[in-house]
């Protein structure tokens, strides 16, 4: 698999489903079903790094798109919305949302029942993104 540069030229529709369609830097189309990247609001024009794999005589596929803002490895500054804890086979996990400017949300498993007030300001950092969802961590 290689990564490529891949240039957002538009949503479009194959009933029932919905697409991302990218131009390539060879001018070759890609598309992936836009379902776990819709949170990335991409805008026409928006260039994303994506690995790509070929597949037989079908061509190249996109096997995963990466976030256009959030870097794996950095920390970022969200608020905090709310935290709950859940049992589950006598264990509780701990589970923490939260937001960033934009509104989007986001969950984190902590470790440790700790306690945060709604809106303080927590630091986190992308571990991974599968699949268009994004793994922060507590920093």
């Amino acid at each position: 698999m290689e990564t490529e540069e891949l240039t957002f030229i538009k949503r479009c529709e194959i009933e029932p489903d919905l697409f991302l369609l990218f131009k390539d830097i060879n001018g070759e189309f890609r598309v992936v079903e836009e379902g776990n990247y819709k949170s990335f609001n991409l805008k026409q024009g928006e260039i994303v790094n994506g690995l790509v794999r070929s597949r037989g005589c079908a061509g190249q596929e996109i096997t995963e798109l990466f976030h256009p803002y959030y870097k794996t490895g950095e920390v970022y500054t969200f608020s905090v919305l709310r935290q709950s804890s859940i049992r589950l086979n006598e264990q509780a996990i701990h589970i923490l949302v939260i937001q960033n400017n934009s509104g989007d949300e986001f969950k984190l498993k902590l470790e440790e029942d700790y306690v945060f007030g709604k809106g303080s300001q927590v630091q986190c950092k992308l571990v991974e993104q599968r699949k268009g969802r994004l793994i922060f961590n507590l920093v």
